[in-house]
């Protein structure tokens, strides 16, 4: 499998070759002494969600050079759905949800997405909030990503990047102002790898 300068692509050939072995372990549960439950996908599992989620992600309409927003908690399905995105050149944006509100807004505004994955709290509020205002909103706690994973007998597929490519964005705290998104292209996260 060629990577075609795409980041995605180093974790789907360890999905080719190591397809028993556990790819994700998430505690999920714990007590003071020990961790109770984990989330674990092997990655044969990642690479059959990453295909069910480029499937969704294209019936829903999203084409290479699309942003989506993800600001709910990490998990392992999170991991999957982000891999499907980067492997279809569609951008990932993190916002740190911990931000204050007027931040957490600046920072969707400044994202220029065509769609935010969040809970259902913040995206209920879309009548108010103008930053929500023409972009899809799939709830996390509301069966959103369900209408974003569909079954798949294909294999991921990986679309070619150019390597300056933005492959995904962070935004900062902004804590001396507004926020700003910080871009990482495909070439520095592969390099960041290796």
């Amino acid at each position: 499998m060629s990577i075609s300068n795409n980041f995605a692509g180093l974790l789907l050939q360890h999905c080719e070759t190591l397809a028993d072995k556990k790819a994700i372990s998430i505690p999920t549960a714990w007590d003071e002494e020990k961790v109770l439950s984990y989330d674990e996908l092997s990655f044969a599992d990642v690479s059959s969600r990453v295909s069910a989620y480029q499937q969704g992600l294209e019936k829903a309409g999203f084409v290479s050079g699309n942003r989506i927003v993800l600001m709910y908690p990490p998990n392992a399905d999170m991991f999957c759905l982000v891999s499907a995105m980067m492997a279809s050149a569609i951008v990932p944006v993190f916002i740190d949800t911990s931000m204050p509100r007027a931040k957490i807004l600046m920072a969707i505004q400044d994202s220029h997405a065509d769609a935010i994955i969040s809970v259902k709290k913040l995206l209920s509020l879309k009548p108010v909030l103008k930053a929500l205002w023409g972009k899809q909103l799939f709830k996390v706690d509301d069966g959103g990503l369900e209408q974003l994973c569909l079954a798949s007998e294909k294999s991921p597929s990986i679309v070619a990047c150019e390597q300056e490519q933005t492959c995904l964005i962070t935004f900062t705290s902004g804590s001396t102002g507004r926020p700003k998104g910080a871009d990482r292209t495909h070439l520095s996260l592969i390099e960041q790898h290796h």
